[in-house]
């Protein structure tokens, strides 16, 4: 069969069987590259969720979030999302996701250990798991520029922390870097129509371009080589922007009144 005759939760399971038995995420892709943008984003996570040690929760904590999951369910039927029904495992990884919130959020210590942690901690992992989802969700609600941008600012911060910690850099942030200058080029070549989100993107990638160059005398060897792409990437996604960035119009001055006739 042609891949057009699959439906995408075929597509999607049938990487996702790949992935499990070892495949390499780039080649399974390489195989649908018409789904390549919808599918990185779940087998990413799919990824990262089966290499993080998530502790199993306390079982009080678990009747409560099985309530807010049921409380919560009630307004998403109700607001006419009628596509995720279809969409079995897109709709299962979905709801992974807002279990994971609602077991581990609310303020409960867990998911502030993991969004407080650095490259090299061990809830590492699963706070980059939950941006692999929010990602995804933004990206089928039609704006993943915003959460783009908001991902590289942290990426920049955690590197500036690490720095201050004088603890070593992880290449796992610098991967994780680089793919998301990758996905801001290939937005912003998609959609120039955006110039003050534009504006804060590029801001974004300014600096983290200056924190990835204070680090080039300073990362150990294993590191070296993903903070060179990161740079490359980092590089060529201000290139892109600076170029479709509007500038901004020279104000123009106002017209001169016409010189008053003789008697007036």
């Amino acid at each position: 069969m042609r891949v057009k005759d699959f439906s995408f939760e075929e597509i999607l399971a049938r990487c996702l069987d790949e992935i499990a038995t070892g495949a390499d995420i780039e080649q399974v892709l390489a195989r649908y590259p018409a789904y390549a943008a919808e599918l990185r984003p779940l087998l990413e996570a799919a990824l990262r969720l089966r290499e993080v040690p998530v502790p199993p929760p306390r079982p009080q904590a678990v009747r409560q979030g099985r309530a807010r999951v049921i409380a919560r369910s009630g307004p998403l039927q109700a607001s006419g999302w009628g596509w995720l029904q279809g969409r079995r495992w897109v709709s299962a990884l979905l709801i992974a996701g807002l279990l994971l919130a609602l077991l581990f959020g609310g303020g409960t210590l867990g998911v502030r250990a993991a969004e407080a942690s650095l490259p090299g901690d061990p809830l590492y992992g699963l706070k980059l798991w939950k941006e692999s989802l929010e990602l995804a969700w933004a990206e089928w609600q039609g704006d993943p520029l915003p959460v783009l941008v908001g991902q590289l600012e942290r990426r920049s911060e955690e590197i500036e922390a690490l720095q201050r910690q004088g603890r070593p850099m992880h290449p796992a942030a610098l991967q994780r870097s680089a793919r998301l200058l990758v996905r801001l080029v290939i937005l912003a070549e998609r959609h120039p129509d955006h110039p003050l989100l534009r504006r804060r993107a590029l801001q974004a990638i300014e600096r983290h371009q200056a924190v990835l160059l204070a680090l080039r005398d300073r990362v150990p060897p294993s590191a070296r080589p993903a903070l060179e792409r990161a740079l490359e990437r980092a590089n060529r996604a201000r290139e892109v922007l600076s170029s479709t960035v509007p500038a901004r119009p020279s104000p123009v001055p106002p017209p001169k009144s016409p010189p008053r006739g003789p008697g007036r």
